[in-house]
């Protein structure tokens, strides 16, 4: 009975503080207060800092890196990893897991999509695979792509949402196939449906078949950090946001994060 009572308080904090960055922070320290983490700060927006929190101590464990909030009309993505940090410690302990809570603050502040200025936060390489022109949220991050890289030596999940969708998919960079991709869309299917097959210009046009985007090179931060470093699979989370409740998104998005992390520690072809 505590437990549901105290689950019943974080969403209603959740729905009555959606936009709260210092909130979120303070939920993500809470989380990890016991699991030995540290916190590297990659650079500023306005008055708050973009934050990357790592384990102290790595060891022989498996490396995944874990990005939330790039989109600013995306809030679900954050609180996902907050629930997910929250509900998995033993996990935690198993697997060295780094994450960026919200890598666009201003976004997320304002609930608009892009960071300041309109820049574009998650679009990092031009047609010919050169990192473009980059906002200033998209450069914090590249000004520590070796570390970023090194964080996500085995396996590197960003969560997003979809807000022209009533059903979930996944980006897939590697194996669409693996025993890790298929887990996670079992674990999505339990709170919603896939978003239909067909092919879509949401953003740029791509396929969707069987809840997959399979190895789409749309220039993204995942791309770019998959090409530069060889990450072995890169997986991007869209929950749908046109008619579902933010705590339906959280808790699907969280849900699929703990199985990919899972996977990835068990080994993503197994």
């Amino acid at each position: 009975m505590k437990g549901l009572v105290i689950e019943l308080l974080r969403i209603a904090k959740e729905l009555v503080e959606p936009r709260s960055y210092d909130s979120l922070l303070s939920d993500v320290r809470d989380a990890v207060s016991d699991l030995g983490y540290s916190e590297k700060v990659l650079g500023s927006i306005g008055d708050d800092d973009v934050i990357l929190f790592r384990p102290k101590s790595l060891g022989s464990r498996k490396r995944i890196l874990i990005v939330a909030g790039q989109h600013g009309e995306e809030p679900a993505g954050p609180w996902a990893l907050v629930k997910f940090l929250s509900e998995n410690q033993e996990l935690l302990k198993k697997v060295a897991v780094s994450f960026i809570p919200v890598a666009n603050i201003h976004g997320f502040l304002s609930a608009e999509r892009n960071g300041i200025g309109g820049g574009k936060t998650n679009w990092f390489l031009t047609e010919d695979k050169k990192i473009r022109k980059l906002s200033k949220e998209a450069q914090i991050l590249y000004d520590h792509f070796e570390f970023l890289g090194d964080c996500a030596k085995d396996g590197l999940l960003n969560l997003h949402e979809d807000n022209t969708s009533e059903g979930f998919y996944l980006y897939v960079l590697g194996d669409s196939g693996s025993k890790v991709v298929k887990d996670m869309l079992s674990a999505g299917k339990r709170h919603f449906n896939f978003k239909r097959d067909g092919v879509y210009d949401d953003n740029e046009t791509y396929e969707l078949k069987d809840g997959v985007v399979e190895n789409y090179e749309d220039g993204s931060f995942d791309e770019a950090m998959v090409l530069e470093f060889d990450i072995p699979i890169a997986v991007t989370i869209e929950t749908p946001e046109r008619n579902a409740a933010i705590e339906d998104r959280v808790k699907a998005s969280s849900a699929m994060a703990a199985v990919f992390v899972r996977g990835v520690m068990e080994g993503a072809d197994a």
